[in-house]
């Protein structure tokens, strides 16, 4: 309903409407303000997901939206650009890696990792939760590393690649409440 000759019609009851309950007219435009005022309220809930991997990226948004409904998700390979994403506008979650594959003599860089990420979000005292996926962690360290990357002031979660969907989900439930 865009333009008003559609309000106006569904505003207007038919007449055997109003002489079967006067004032309908005034309940039903009532109605219809108050449905349309709830859904210019709906807010997406925004994921930003930073990833080297865009085959990466690109799996891990299809997953998310085929599960999650109202879900945005800005997705970034270079570090340094998501960085000022996130100083311009916090997300409601945040997926990142923690390594990434800046290698000698390649000609492409990926900016900043998520282990020179994480410090930053801490000192800036963020409030969303993070998801870290990554290949890097070892089973015998997971606990210590989830208590280094969380730090005083971050709500960290860890998911050791490769994960499988049900683990992405279920980790992705403790968050996205749609």
């Amino acid at each position: 309903m865009k333009d008003k000759s559609d309000f106006a019609l569904v505003r207007k009851p038919s007449s055997a409407v109003e002489k079967a309950a006067p004032g309908a007219k005034r309940v039903l435009a009532g109605m219809v303000t108050d449905t349309l005022a709830l859904t210019k309220k709906v807010r997406s809930f925004r994921i930003v997901h930073i990833d080297d991997e865009d085959w990466l990226l690109e799996m891990v948004g299809m997953a998310i939206r085929a599960k999650f409904k109202n879900v945005v998700i800005d997705t970034f390979q270079n570090g340094n650009k998501a960085w000022e994403e996130l100083l311009r506008a916090d997300p409601d979650l945040l997926i990142t890696d923690l390594l990434n594959n800046n290698v000698p003599g390649r000609t492409e860089s990926f900016g900043m990792n998520g282990y020179e990420l994480l410090p930053l979000l801490a000192e800036k005292n963020v409030k969303y939760p993070i998801l870290v996926l990554s290949g890097s962690l070892s089973r015998e360290g997971y606990e210590f590393r989830t208590r280094q990357l969380a730090g005083p002031n971050l709500n960290v979660s860890l998911l050791k690649k490769p994960i499988t969907q049900e683990q992405l989900y279920a980790e992705l439930a403790k968050h996205i409440k749609l």
